[in-house]
């Protein structure tokens, strides 16, 4: 994905002298060039990072009714989403449930 952002753009001021396709060519195998030299740097600086130690450090900064809004917010579209969700569920499911019980007696 990274790479599909950085390749294929052509330089506008290179690409009217030697062409949009050998630019946009070029500007790939630069792509891949940077991306392959940045990988070991990243490897070892997130290695070196504790995120999960970095994660606590911040949500034990925060004030617990702004934490607590925060947990609420989230939930109340998950739940909203259950509660919308679950009626044509129930229905469906109380439907179902008529026929079997018709069909057995």
């Amino acid at each position: 994905d990274t790479l599909n952002k950085l390749s294929g753009k052509s330089i506008p001021a290179l690409s009217g002298v030697i062409g949009h396709e050998k630019c946009e060519e070029i500007s790939r195998i630069l792509a891949v060039k940077i991306l392959c030299a940045a990988q070991p740097v990243t490897e070892v600086i997130l290695s070196k990072l504790d995120i999960a130690h970095i994660a606590r450090t911040q949500i034990e900064r925060f004030d617990v009714q702004e934490l607590e809004d925060m947990i609420n917010e989230v939930s109340r579209k998950e739940l909203k989403f259950i509660e919308w969700i679950g009626a044509p569920i129930g229905a469906v499911m109380a439907f179902a449930n008529i026929l079997i019980q018709n069909m057995l007696v």
